[in-house]
């Protein structure tokens, strides 16, 4: 009927101005995107470690948190941005293109970058709060993960290799927020509050799907263009085996962290239970 149709109108128009609206900013940002990509390695990684530095700085600017809620969660709010930003990539890297081997002129390389300065950053800050000033106990195995991603994904970048696989596994970071929100929760003593549990659902869910089953899907993806042996790139050859080792090394460190997630969930919900249930 008339109402029916002047719905479907304007959705049709807002789609429209949508579109219209996500292309101008993509015309808009374009150039700069471009200037980004043709930087080198160092170059494109320092712009990077530069924004996140100034996300990091702005959190510990800001005159609303205590000195000890800034130490305790200065880059985890940080790493919070950052996970909306790279997951938000990831996604689109998975559902607007396809798997490819070679990247690059195409904006697909540039979660790579974004990630690498993520990386050094955080690790820096790690390194100054948890090593050098004993805020926080020390990660040893997030460290190590920083040291061999932000190595890995260097080697990639340099060589032009896995790219497009390596963005799209920014998906892997959509689990992230949920991660950092149970270390608030629990180091706010909210351990037995109903947003922690909420919480810790939400993080199993995600990172079941977005670590343990996508990272073999990703995988696939590499595997389905005959791991890019045929590709013009013969970087491929020389470095196939740091490749699969890189696939290997992160499923195995996350495979870790899911074992040990699910084990606290099965003691949490056995302590709920009682003893005699």
């Amino acid at each position: 009927d008339a109402s029916q149709m002047h719905l479907l109108r304007v959705e049709l128009e807002r789609a429209v101005r949508t579109a219209q609206m996500r292309d101008e900013f993509s015309l808009r940002m374009e150039p700069f995107v471009n200037i980004w990509l043709e930087m080198s390695l160092v170059e494109g990684v320092a712009v990077s470690a530069l924004v996140w530095t100034a996300v990091l700085l702005s959190f510990w600017a800001n005159p609303w948190c205590s000195v000890e809620v800034k130490r305790q969660n200065a880059d985890r709010v940080m790493g919070t941005i950052h996970a909306i930003v790279i997951g938000a990539l990831g996604v689109s890297v998975e559902a607007l293109t396809s798997p490819q081997c070679i990247t690059n002129s195409s904006w697909t390389k540039l979660p790579v970058l974004v990630l690498l300065g993520f990386l050094l950053v955080d690790l820096v800050s790690m390194l100054v709060c948890d090593v050098w000033k004993r805020w926080r106990p020390i990660d040893k195995v997030m460290i190590f993960h920083h040291v061999l991603l932000a190595g890995l994904l260097a080697i990639g970048y340099a060589f032009g290799v896995s790219l497009w696989f390596g963005s799209a596994l920014g998906i892997n970071e959509l689990s992230t927020p949920c991660v950092n929100m149970f270390w608030y929760l629990r180091d706010t003593g909210q351990k037995d509050s109903k947003a922690f549990m909420i919480n810790g659902i939400l993080l199993l869910a995600l990172f079941f799907l977005c670590r343990v089953v996508y990272i073999p899907y990703n995988y696939y993806h590499f595997w389905a263009l005959d791991s890019c042996k045929t590709s013009s790139n013969e970087e491929y050859h020389r470095l196939a085996w740091v490749i699969n080792f890189a696939y290997v090394a992160m499923y195995s460190l996350n495979l870790m962290w899911f074992a040990k997630l699910v084990t606290g969930a099965v003691k949490t919900l056995r302590k709920e239970k009682g003893p005699d249930e």
